[in-house]
């Protein structure tokens, strides 16, 4: 059975909401107190889309895109219900690959795993086997897994291998 990423906006229990609108509450993304189910978008200041990202029953579920000011998508990753699966791809400012792929299950509280992971060096994505990966807060803190961090804290992160090793940094 397929699953729909995104819903229908038009359905009465779709909404579009602004993030400036949005709180995150023990996982939970909400509006004036109810899960959102639908988008959370962001504009910059020329108007241009700055992200957005599907959410189902108050957790990030769907396709979550961001894009600089100039409109470029920037990331795109995949949300199972506030967890990253899939694919996972960082773009340059020329919309090139910069880095690319795909989340696995849980490591047992360890952080993501990542697999496939391929890193433009020059004109091509060069394979850089599997690792780990970790998002960083606005205060330096390290967290392990998507699920427990809100989107607010999902645009710094790096990548480290098995023994722990720095393989790719996205800040």
């Amino acid at each position: 059975m397929a699953v729909s990423l995104f819903l229908n906006n038009s359905s009465p229990e779709s909404q579009q909401v602004r993030l400036s609108d949005v709180t995150y509450a023990e996982g939970m993304y909400l509006i004036d107190g109810r899960e959102i189910t639908g988008e959370i978008i962001d504009y910059y200041e020329n108007d241009k889309l700055r992200l957005r990202y599907g959410v189902l029953s108050g957790r990030l579920h769907g396709e979550a895109l961001t894009f600089n000011d100039q409109g470029q998508v920037t990331n795109k990753r995949t949300y199972i219900f506030n967890k990253l699966f899939g694919e996972f791809v960082d773009f340059d400012d020329e919309g090139k690959e910069q880095a690319k792929f795909k989340v696995d299950l849980n490591a047992y509280k360890k952080g993501e795993v990542v697999l496939n992971l391929e890193i433009r060096k020059g004109k091509k994505l060069k394979s850089k086997g599997s690792g780990i990966i970790y998002f960083i807060s606005e205060d330096g803190k390290s967290f392990n897994y998507s699920e427990d961090v809100s989107i607010f804290d999902q645009t710094k992160y790096y990548i480290n291998d098995e023994e722990g090793k720095l393989i790719y940094k996205n800040y």
